[in-house]
Parts: C-alpha cells; sequence; structure tokens
C-alpha cells in the first residue's frame, strides 16, 4: 500500500535530499501535491508551500528566507530553476492510506506555511507532525469526515485552510476530491461524491446566486466557513436555506481552526474546539496555546517561539469567550487607529455596512486626515450589481455608530487589488 510514497522517498533520497531539509513546492492543489507531500514527511522532510500568486522573486525570496535546499513545482509553475515534481513523484494512484500507517514520529517538524501577510510581510510558521494532527483531530470530532467522504478543497494548498486537509484525511481515510483545472468552483461542487466543502464567505455568496449550487449545498455534510468576516446577511441567508454551515475561526499558527460552530448551527457560535487552550488579557487580546499550537516562527536557522512566559502565544485579535466555551471575535489589535483621540476598529464599521441592504462585502482602512490624524474610509461591494447610495448609507450608519465612525470616502471595490482569501488593507489604503 505504501510502495507509491517509498519509490518517491527513494527518488528524494537519491537526490541528496535528507530528513530535517526544507523543500519548497510551487503548486496547484493536487493528487500529486498530496503524494509528495506524504512522501516528504515519511523521509523526515519539510515541506514549505509558495503560494502560486507570488511574483516570480518573491517566491524565491521566501523559500531562501527560510533556508529551502530545493525549490521542485508542478508542471504548470515549472522553470529553472526549479526542478520538475513530477520527476520524484510515483504516477501510480495512491490508495487509502491512514496516520497509523505511515508511523510518523509526532515530534518531526512538518511544514513551513507563510501567514498571508495581512498587515505586514508574510512569516514562515513552522508546524510539527503533531500540530497538524492534533488541528484535524479536533476538527473531527466537531465535523466528522471518514471513509466513504470526499473533501472538495476550493482553498490553495499554501493557504493553512487548504493544507491541513492532508492530516484531517490521513486520520480517519477519508478523501481531497481535487477539481479539474481551471475548473469553476460551481461545476466541481457537482461531482456526486463531494460530502464537504471549505469557503471563504465571497465563494459562498457567489454560490448562493446559482439555485443549482443552492441545492447542492443542502446535500453536504458540511460546509466551512471561514477566512473572513461572516455578514451577517449571508449568516441570515445560510439560515434559512438550512444549509450545514460551520462557521470558523483559526489562525495560520494553529494549523486551522481554533474554534468552529456545529454544522447547521452557525448562530450558536464557534466554540473552542479540543486540543485548545484560550485565554483574553487584560485588553481583550485572544491568547493560545496546546498541541496545535505552531513550534515558531522561522527566521533563517532561528525559531522564534513567539510565546509569553506562560506558553501563550497571543494572536492579535480582539474577542471574549464565554461560560459556554463559545468565541467571539470583534477585530485585530493591530487593524485598530484613533480618530481625534477615539479608537476605531475597522471591523465594527464593516459589520455595520454588511448588514445593510444591497452591500455584499466592506473593508474599512484609515486614510490621514490633517485635523483628526486618520478618518475611516470605505470600499464597497455591492450585491447583484445593485447602485450604491452614500447618501442613504450615511443615514443608515448613524443608526449603529457613533459620527466619528462614518467614513468620509466611500469606494467602488477595486479589481486592480488582490483580494483573497483576506483582503491586503495596506495595499487599500494606498489605493485610496
Amino acid at each position: 500500500m505504501l510502495d507509491c510514497l517509498n519509490q518517491t522517498v527513494a527518488k528524494l533520497t537519491a537526490a541528496g535530499i535528507a530528513p530535517g531539509d526544507r523543500i519548497a513546492i510551487l503548486s496547484e492543489p493536487s493528487v500529486e501535491f498530496v503524494k509528495f507531500t506524504l512522501a516528504c514527511w515519511k523521509l523526515g522532510v519539510v515541506v514549505v508551500p509558495i503560494s502560486t500568486r507570488y511574483p516570480p522573486e518573491k517566491r524565491k525570496a521566501a523559500a531562501d528566507s527560510v533556508k529551502c535546499k530545493r525549490f521542485l513545482a508542478s508542471s504548470t509553475h515549472s522553470r529553472p530553476p526549479m526542478l520538475p515534481m513530477s520527476d520524484f513523484v510515483c504516477a501510480a494512484d495512491l490508495p487509502t492510506i491512514t496516520f497509523d500507517e505511515l508511523a510518523l514520529s509526532m515530534d518531526a517538524d512538518a511544514s513551513i506555511i507563510f501567514t498571508s501577510g495581512t498587515s505586514g510581510e508574510p512569516k514562515g510558521v513552522l508546524h510539527t507532525i503533531a500540530n497538524h494532527y492534533y488541528s484535524a483531530l479536533g476538527s473531527h470530532e466537531n465535523i466528522p469526515f471518514g471513509r466513504g467522504d470526499a473533501w472538495l478543497p476550493s482553498l490553495p494548498m499554501y493557504h493553512v485552510g487548504g493544507f491541513s486537509l492532508i492530516m484531517r484525511a490521513l486520520i480517519a481515510a477519508g478523501r481531497i476530491l481535487f477539481p479539474q483545472p481551471n475548473q469553476p468552483l460551481a461545476d466541481a461542487l457537482m461531482h456526486p461524491a463531494v460530502t464537504h466543502l471549505s469557503l471563504v464567505p465571497a465563494q459562498l455568496i457567489r454560490l448562493l446566486d446559482q439555485s443549482a449550487c443552492v441545492e447542492r449545498l443542502k446535500k453536504l455534510k458540511a460546509v466551512l466557513l471561514g477566512g473572513d468576516a461572516m455578514p451577517p446577511t449571508l449568516l441570515d441567508r445560510a439560515c434559512d436555506l438550512n444549509l450545514p454551515v460551520c462557521i470558523t475561526y483559526g489562525s495560520t499558527e494553529a494549523a486551522s481552526q481554533i474554534a468552529t460552530s456545529a454544522p447547521g448551527r452557525p448562530r450558536e457560535g464557534a466554540k473552542l474546539l479540543p486540543h485548545r487552550e484560550l485565554k483574553t488579557a487584560s485588553d481583550g487580546e485572544i491568547c493560545l496555546k496546546g498541541q496545535i499550537l505552531f513550534k515558531g516562527y522561522i527566521h533563517a536557522d532561528a525559531i522564534d517561539p513567539a510565546r509569553d512566559s506562560e506558553g501563550f502565544f497571543h494572536t492579535g485579535d480582539i474577542g471574549a469567550l464565554d461560560e459556554n466555551n463559545t468565541l467571539r471575535v470583534t477585530g485585530r489589535k493591530d487593524l485598530m487607529f484613533i480618530s481625534g483621540g477615539e479608537n476605531i476598529h475597522p471591523e465594527e464599521i464593516e459589520r455595520a455596512l454588511m448588514s445593510l441592504p444591497n452591500i455584499e462585502q466592506a473593508i474599512v482602512v484609515p486614510i490621514k486626515d490633517p485635523q483628526f490624524g486618520h478618518r475611516p474610509a470605505a470600499f464597497i461591494k455591492p450585491a447583484h450589481n445593485a447602485q450604491i447610495d452614500t447618501g442613504r448609507i450615511r443615514i443608515e450608519l448613524k443608526k449603529y455608530l457613533e459620527p466619528f465612525k462614518i467614513p468620509i470616502v466611500f469606494r467602488p471595490w477595486p479589481g486592480a487589488v488582490e483580494m483573497s482569501p483576506k483582503p491586503i488593507r495596506k495595499q487599500l489604503a494606498d489605493y485610496v
């Protein structure tokens, strides 16, 4: 059963790759990527997925920043000095393999995944096999996924939400069903084997515009929804349609999910999953530790554990955990800005905007102001190409927000700015 992986391990060893080495991979989601990752883990090699959205120089800089020994790529992206991944990966079909069959060391370094960089330069996050294992185990206890199930990934494998599916499939013998190259998500969803799906809110909004997709979503066991704030109108719509939506809060440092709602019960809120420990600091910052917590940030050969004296990682997110272990996240510490001496959290304004009719998405950023220091500016994406009346929006916002929180500038959603899975806020502020 392991012959295919053993052949790949033998080819890697013959190429001089040894346990502890780091290998960068540039690839779209594929079975080839999964086979290569499992072979690397079996050999004790660290997998470093590189974003296919990075320009060439940034790809090289990312790989060099964490001291990768080799840089491999799928046939779509392969060009010198990158090596073709197909030269190493066994071409045979990969049978169902379980975690126990691989006999992996829990303490072994497994992957370096770069953060999305919403508020700064991306950082390399080092995970162990144990981090991925306990992340998957906690997810499985909330969203069962095993034999006969197939998870359709819509997120790339260089994103922790996509990469985490590998271990999730391993621990319970589920399978990952990859879309065909360039296949629209709506078409891939129609495959009869699909039982589970991961999405960001913008993707769900688009799927709900197609009646056939709505009917297909109703038949799934779970739709995991994360990566960005959940617009209240979208939550209402999902509940009205009885979709098996699970809202989730997670991070790269936590190897994916931290708190997630049960399938079909998003209004009950995201509950802290097993194998996670959480507290809030005096300023409301969410602090995390547990078996899912990353080993540290990689800086060349050095590792920064990024923990306080009690072993907690400070996430930079603001929130509260109630007596029922339900977590409510309200914003980011590093997104807050001051306007005329008042603290402004962009997420509060965004939630108010997305509660209004005909607004699908909203992003708020600070712009410099000579009198107040900074003032809020908003980017708005209308639903169904509706006309946006900014005067009416300002009037409606007065019901929810203090006057100094109402944006002074409204801009249309900028197609020229990269917007997934999380918006690049500095880019948007510069755009204004």
